[in-house]
């Protein structure tokens, strides 16, 4: 069983149980699955997904013909999102599931027999701290994204977090995309010098008329080759001087660690793993 949850040995009893399948899609086929094998065991399922006509929706609506509006499907209204890297459709889930789990709370509470059979400790309390983080989260994710829930854009100062955000954003794309211009760099100085056959001290030298003198000639071809060898920390010293970023930045590849709890890091990670 998962942490946190009471277990006894009623608890791993699936006979007529209350079954809620969460699929954005409504057609992976994982909870399409469990669909068909719990339909044996329960009447009691439900579906959270992205919209109303789903695989899964069919399934359900298909149990329950004689009444249309008992479909037993809880939808996001996002709507389909083939390309969505976890982050509408998720906190679009989070924010229903947070719904219904609220709806589930006040009717236990409501009857004290109700709460005796489910053996539930939720108090009064702590549903009202819920629906305070519940409302707080929407004013959060309206600063976040620079949009009231109505679509307006907010004022200036209510907005700065989606400027952070985007600040941040912009840095660390800087530090993860380093590698690869510092690569273009590298690869345009050396066929471009290789090729013309003047590398850049040469180059220099050549101009100023002292490829000639004597002891000099080592000398150039000692700094082009230092040039060379050292040409991708160079470059990435360049883009952070452009760049205006700390120079005593490790140049090598970037470790993301997500500190949260594990659908939180799994989120992200699916999200950072669709957009590089």
């Amino acid at each position: 069983p998962a942490t946190g949850f009471p277990y006894s040995q009623k608890s791993m009893d699936i006979k007529d149980p209350i079954v809620i399948i969460v699929s954005h899609s409504g057609g992976t086929f994982g909870p399409l699955a469990c669909s068909n094998l719990l339909q044996s065991f329960s009447t009691s399922i439900f579906t959270v997904t992205s919209e109303w006509d789903t695989q899964i929706g069919k399934q359900l609506r298909s149990m329950y013909s004689d009444d249309l509006l008992s479909s037993r499907i809880f939808s996001t209204e996002v709507g389909v999102r083939p390309a969505e890297p976890c982050s509408v459709s998720v906190v679009a889930t989070h924010q229903l599931l947070t719904n219904i789990f609220e709806h589930i709370c006040v009717t236990i509470i409501s009857d004290p027999h109700f709460t005796k059979a489910s053996g539930s400790i939720v108090t009064e309390r702590d549903l009202q701290v819920l629906e305070r983080c519940n409302q707080d989260n929407i004013k959060a994710l309206e600063e976040i994204v620079g949009v009231d829930r109505n679509g307006n854009e907010l004022h200036e100062k209510r907005s700065e977090t989606e400027r952070e955000l985007r600040a941040a954003g912009d840095l660390w794309a800087d530090h993860i995309l380093e590698n690869t211009k510092a690569y273009i760099m590298s690869f345009i100085y050396v066929f471009g010098t290789v090729t013309s056959g003047f590398p850049l001290i040469s180059g220099l030298a050549k101009a100023f008329g002292l490829t000639g003198a004597e002891g000099f000639f080592y000398i150039i071809r000692f700094f082009d080759a230092a040039i060379y060898f050292w040409l991708p920390q160079i470059n990435i010293t360049i883009l952070r001087l452009f760049q205006r970023r700390n120079l005593r930045h490790r140049m090598v590849g970037r470790t993301v660690v997500v500190g949260d709890i594990p659908w939180v890091a799994q989120s992200a990670e699916a999200f950072l793993s669709k957009i590089f």
